[in-house]
């Protein structure tokens, strides 16, 4: 089930974006904005987006960048946030969701279901790739994995790539593949940041997610220690279906990679941790399909990431 107020069009949200200082009043949360189609564009295509943070700020950054792309491209887009990899998966193969930035096992999933491709990937300040950590609070008895056997655990979504599918590598490759057991208790809380909070809070005694998202609060985190840290991680792409017109995709696909060229732009890149898009090399996510298969190869299903 998506966001209740995250079917938005792409076109007209100029409004979210007024300037500094100026704030619209709110609106009801299955309140959909009122739009007029612009007579160049040529096609309205559906992007489909995981809420790595709060719907708002998704909206209020992504919005500028999908208004610059649908100029530029003379092709409209639709947001649509979600909350759950899961829930974008099943709405890939049920409806018309043409473009997905996700992690990179959703990718997979996406691209072996639904015959999705990579369109462009992102690129960071930093490096283009994240690990997947596990993490305790530091007055915590536990040392390593193994002494988590019988305790609580939070993850953040069973097609989360840093947030379940290398946690559960880190696990299986210490010889525990059966964590419904292994565990007293697992919770999946939706977001990397709830996974973070939650081990906090001490609400479970330890947390697998993305380094990245543990690296944005560095105070906060003076109370947790790593226990247990993957191989580094490809980032997922922006996916795109494989019912966009190819001369639409090329279209969209020159457009995000002068994204980061734009000076415009680039403050809400920046806000979603971004620089700007790049060529995508498939063979990238191979290495993460292998590492899937290990895990099947052990007894895992399929499912148990989806």
């Amino acid at each position: 089930m998506t966001i209740p107020f995250a079917t938005i069009s792409l076109l007209g949200l100029l409004v979210l974006v007024a300037a500094p200082g100026c704030s619209d009043p709110p609106r009801h949360p299955r309140e959909k904005l009122q739009t007029t189609p612009s007579p160049q564009v040529e096609a309205t295509y559906t992007i489909a987006l995981f809420a790595t943070m709060s719907p708002t700020t998704m909206v209020r950054n992504w919005q500028p960048i999908c208004d610059h792309l649908a100029a530029t491209a003379k092709l409209g887009l639709t947001l649509r946030i979600f909350k759950r990899y899961r829930d974008i998966y099943d709405q890939v193969l049920s409806s018309d969701i043409h473009l997905v930035v996700g992690g990179t096992l959703l990718y997979l999933a996406m691209h072996d279901k639904a015959g999705f491709y990579p369109l462009v990937r992102r690129t960071f300040a930093d490096q283009d790739t994240n690990r997947s950590i596990l993490v305790v609070r530091k007055d915590s008895e536990v040392k390593t994995l193994l002494d988590l056997q019988g305790r609580t655990i939070a993850f953040t979504d069973r097609t989360s790539t840093s947030g379940y599918l290398y946690p559960a590598l880190l696990f299986a490759r210490a010889g525990i593949t059966n964590l419904e057991t292994y565990f007293s208790h697992m919770v999946f809380t939706g977001n990397h940041e709830s996974t973070l909070l939650a081990v906090l809070n001490r609400e479970v005694e330890a947390a697998g997610l993305s380094n990245r998202v543990f690296a944005r609060f560095p105070e906060r985190n003076k109370k947790l220690r790593i226990i247990a840290s993957s191989l580094e991680i490809p980032m997922g792409p922006i996916g795109c279906s494989r019912s966009v017109p190819p001369a639409h995709a090329e279209r969209l696909r020159q457009a995000l990679l002068h994204l980061g060229t734009d000076g415009r732009m680039r403050y809400h890149l920046q806000a979603l941790g971004i620089v700007g898009f790049a060529e995508p090399d498939e063979a990238t996510y191979e290495a993460v399909r292998r590492d899937l298969d290990l895990l099947l190869s052990l007894g895992l299903q399929l499912e148990d990431f989806l």
